[in-house]
């Protein structure tokens, strides 16, 4: 996990480092992050690498308003994922 958790740090320190979270943001805010390793996963700097990205993205994607709540629910009416697709709603 230390993987995990050293690529979302530098993912939300990367975001402010642009300018895309507001100065105030590490006196106001909290970043809340829910992050799964594989166990098999044998490459850390991948798991770093994806981490970083996937917090930077995220935070991206939040201060621009994305998705929009249309795309969400568009989304909605055929929800699937790789690990589960529900056969009926």
């Amino acid at each position: 996990m230390g993987a995990a958790q050293a690529g979302v740090a530098v993912g939300v320190h990367q975001a402010m480092a642009e300018g895309i979270l507001p100065p105030d943001a590490p006196q106001e805010w909290a970043v809340v992050a829910a992050v799964w390793v594989n166990p098999a996963c044998d490459d850390l700097d991948e798991v770093y690498r994806n981490q970083r990205d996937a917090a930077h993205g995220a935070i991206v994607a939040a201060i621009r308003g994305l998705p929009t709540w249309d795309e969400v629910d568009q989304a909605a009416l055929a929800p699937s994922n790789p690990f589960y697709t529900p056969k009926a709603i």
